[in-house]
């Protein structure tokens, strides 16, 4: 879930909140990284994103454990350059 959208003027900041995930139980990490590519993949391939990313600007991601913003779990910038692998 999309909790925070900010345009600083040349980075975009998106705070998403992953709901049902736990630092404590035993597949966190691989949870943390398919989250990571889901992200990944859904910033990089959105129309409205597209844009700012192709005007130049960096896109920063959060992901957060929903219902605690500050529990960061990743935390990943993206460019045109990281997303062409998805064909911008």
């Amino acid at each position: 879930m999309l909790t925070s959208f900010y345009d600083s003027g040349k980075v975009i900041v998106l705070k998403i909140g992953i709901n049902g995930l736990n630092r404590d139980e035993r597949q966190f990490e691989a949870k943390k990284s398919l989250y990571k590519k889901q992200a990944l993949k859904f910033t990089c391939k959105n129309k409205v994103l597209e844009k700012y990313l192709s005007s130049g600007k960096r896109i920063q991601v959060d992901l957060n454990i929903e219902g605690n913003s500050v529990d960061m779990f990743a935390n990943f910038n993206l460019t045109t350059a990281r997303c062409g692998k998805f064909s911008l």
